[in-house]
C-alpha cells in the first residue's frame, strides 16, 4: 500500500509537503486533525497521532494491519512486529483500565454530592469518549 492509498481512507486530509499529510485520526474522536502521516524515501508509511493513539490502534480502526504499512519488514522480522502489537494492546488495555477507574471515582464523588472541579469533569468526558471509541464503555 502506498501513502496515497492510505490517506485516501482518512478524513480531513491536508497536504503538508511531499509525502507528508495531517489527517483526522480514525482511532479516536478527532475534530481537529491530529494524525501525521509521512512516507519515507523507501516507501514505508509512518504514523504519529498527537493524541497518543498507537499505530496498531490506527490501522486496526481502518481494518488494516501493520503488515500493510511495512510488508517487507514484516516478512523479515515477524517476531518484532508481534512484540510491538502485543505492547500496543497492553498499552490500550492499561488506558482502558485507567479510564474506567477515573470515571468510577468521579462518578462516586458526584453521587456523594461532592463538588468536582470543571477540569476533572472535562477529563472524565474525554475518557468516556475514549472508552466508547474502544467499545469498552
Amino acid at each position: 500500500m502506498d501513502v496515497k492509498d492510505f490517506v485516501a481512507r482518512l478524513e480531513n486530509v491536508k497536504t503538508k509537503g511531499r509525502g507528508q499529510y495531517l489527517c483526522s485520526c480514525p482511532a479516536h474522536a478527532d475534530s481537529d486533525p491530529s494524525l501525521a502521516v509521512t512516507e519515507t524515501p523507501n516507501g514505508k508509511i509512518l504514523l504519529k497521532c498527537f493524541a497518543g493513539c498507537s499505530a496498531l490502534e490506527i490501522v486496526q480502526s481502518m481494518q488494516l494491519t501493520l503488515e500493510d504499512l511495512f510488508p517487507d519488514a514484516y516478512e523479515e522480522h515477524p517476531m518484532a512486529f508481534a512484540q510491538r502489537e502485543m505492547a500496543a494492546r497492553r498499552k490500550t488495555q492499561d488506558k482502558i483500565e485507567y479510564a474506567r477507574t477515573y470515571l468510577g471515582l468521579v462518578t462516586a464523588q458526584l453521587r456523594a454530592g461532592e463538588v468536582v472541579d470543571e477540569k476533572v469533569i472535562c477529563k472524565a468526558y474525554k475518557l468516556k469518549n475514549f472508552l466508547e471509541d474502544q467499545g469498552a464503555a
